[in-house]
């Protein structure tokens, strides 16, 4: 399978002085190449469902409600694209970038490697730039203008408090849907319902069920199983651990629910799968 050296994202991008945003529409029909590139502009990853990401060599599945910093020049990508991916992209040319860190004071020794969570107040901006960008305002290029001046004021913001260990209340709190997560990414080895994710968020099932893949762009228990088949693919290609044990550690009832969700997810069987020599060749072995 052929990678490609960029992405497109088509129409859905707005350039502003030395600063790009752009978006995954999680309504497309079509499923973008997966890719790899690296470029001077630093970028920000804003990831609003699980994707499969390469940074330098590390490839993982990301998570949803985090931002994932990309340092200018560092080879990185989507490894396996799908049908409703959720994510937005911030890039600001170099310059721009060490502009913004005079400006906000960070140390010039500052590395732009981290993770962050999404806070509230830089969800409310790039979801209200979506709404601009996809509407027919007379100034909706003033507007989009203004938006992405806030939007990196915010990231930058944000980029020093979690370089001081400030907590920051994620975008996914104010609407119960972290406390669904973390209990999924620390419980995905036990029996998990939606009624038991419901309660815990303090809705019905319904209106968990709908608020859960607004937000993430997946129904709770696709999302559960997601997670699950990383778990997987981590034991079976870092561990000598068989079959039979992974299926059981990574919360899947049987051996045979294990190969059925390995297949679907990457056209493979779990002992194929461990054979390979690392995880890349095995989140390229298949375009799905």
């Amino acid at each position: 399978m052929k990678i490609r050296k960029n992405t497109n994202y088509g129409k859905n991008k707005f350039q502003s002085n030395g600063i790009t945003v752009a978006f995954n529409n999680t309504t497309t029909n079509t499923i973008i190449s997966p890719f790899e590139h690296s470029h001077e502009e630093y970028e920000l990853m804003i990831v609003l469902c699980p994707v499969w990401l390469k940074i330098n060599d590390n490839i993982f599945l990301s998570e949803a409600g985090y931002c994932y910093c990309i340092p200018s020049e560092t080879n990185h990508g989507i490894i396996k694209p799908f049908k409703g991916m959720s994510f937005i992209d911030i890039k600001w040319d170099k310059l721009v970038f060490e502009n913004y860190l005079k400006l906000f004071n960070i140390p010039t020794d500052f590395e732009f490697k981290t993770k962050f969570s999404l806070a509230y107040s830089l969800y409310n901006l790039v979801t209200y730039f979506i709404e601009i960008f996809n509407s027919n305002s007379f100034d909706k290029h003033y507007k989009l203008r203004r938006i992405v001046d806030l939007i990196t004021i915010e990231v930058f913001d944000q980029l020093t408090l979690s370089k001081s260990i400030k907590r920051v209340e994620n975008a996914f709190t104010s609407t119960n849907m972290s406390i669904a997560l973390k209990y999924i990414n620390e419980n995905y080895n036990k029996e998990i319902n939606i009624t038991t994710l419901a309660k815990l968020c303090n809705l019905s099932n319904f209106y968990f069920a709908r608020s859960f893949k607004s937000y993430t762009t997946f129904s709770p228990m696709a999302y559960v199983r997601k997670v699950r088949v990383a778990k997987a693919v981590h034991y079976l290609t870092n561990t000598t651990l068989n079959v039979g044990i992974i299926s059981k550690l990574s919360g899947f009832k049987t051996q045979a629910r294990l190969n059925e969700a390995i297949k679907k997810e990457f056209g493979l069987t779990p002992t194929q799968l461990k054979d390979k020599k690392n995880i890349e060749s095995i989140v390229y072995s298949k375009n799905r």
